[in-house]
């Protein structure tokens, strides 16, 4: 794809430039041993379950993120029948193991490092900002982006409209018209760029089938094709 017509390049963090899935399963299986909780497959797919629908909620604003993290761990031990352990403090230890545990996505320095000499980056997201702030230290994605966006921090979290506007009064000469942004999320990423008026680039790895009623600009399934001309 040719990016010719950009001059921001609005980046998504987890699971576009960082592995927050394989980051996700290390952190729940440290926490689950931790806790001395034999875990399975099983175990795994339902704690991504549950805390999957609250971040959907919480882009919905139904919830706040303090909810998510003060409900999506005894939602899990309940389910699975775990009474004597405390979910709120099980959720502080796997944050921090998230914290810790940042793994990029294959090819994410090598492009960014190449888009950064033509383009202006900035990370857009929803994630915890400290869990955010160390991951992209850990993986050293930081010295690519002049500023980081993060719903934690200004309020507002993706897709709102809020959130985007932000992000526009807050880069210097910004114009949507040359603004891209690139995210996997399509109800996050996504939809939010197409209510705020900015192309979109939709990273989609898995090939996934696009049910929703909107489409993005783009489509890629590995970050090296946006160095395409």
């Amino acid at each position: 794809m040719n990016l010719n017509k950009y001059k921001f390049l609005l980046f998504d963090a987890d699971d576009t430039i960082l592995d927050f899935k394989q980051s996700e399963k290390l952190a729940l299986i440290e926490t689950l041993q931790r806790y001395g909780i034999f875990y399975t497959e099983e175990m795994i797919n339902l704690y991504k379950s549950i805390n999957k629908n609250y971040w959907e909620m919480y882009e919905k604003k139904l919830i706040t993120r303090e909810e998510i993290h003060q409900k999506r761990f005894p939602d899990f031990l309940k389910i699975i029948g775990i009474s004597n352990i405390d979910g709120v403090s099980m959720d502080k230890f796997y944050l921090d193991r998230l914290t810790h545990l940042g793994i990029k996505i294959d090819n994410a320095s090598l492009v960014l490092e190449k888009l950064k000499e033509k383009y202006d980056l900035y990370l857009i997201t929803n994630g915890n900002p400290i869990t955010q702030y160390v991951r992209m230290k850990d993986t050293d994605l930081e010295k690519f982006f002049i500023r980081y966006f993060i719903s934690g921090e200004i309020g507002y979290q993706k897709p709102s409209l809020e959130f985007f506007q932000y992000v526009k009064d807050n880069i210097k000469d910004f114009d949507a018209d040359k603004a891209l942004i690139i995210g996997d999320s399509l109800t996050s990423d996504i939809l939010g760029g197409i209510n705020a008026n900015i192309d979109t680039c939709w990273y989609n790895p898995l090939h996934e089938k696009n049910n929703k009623d909107y489409s993005p600009t783009y489509e890629i399934s590995s970050l090296l094709e946006l160095l395409e001309e």
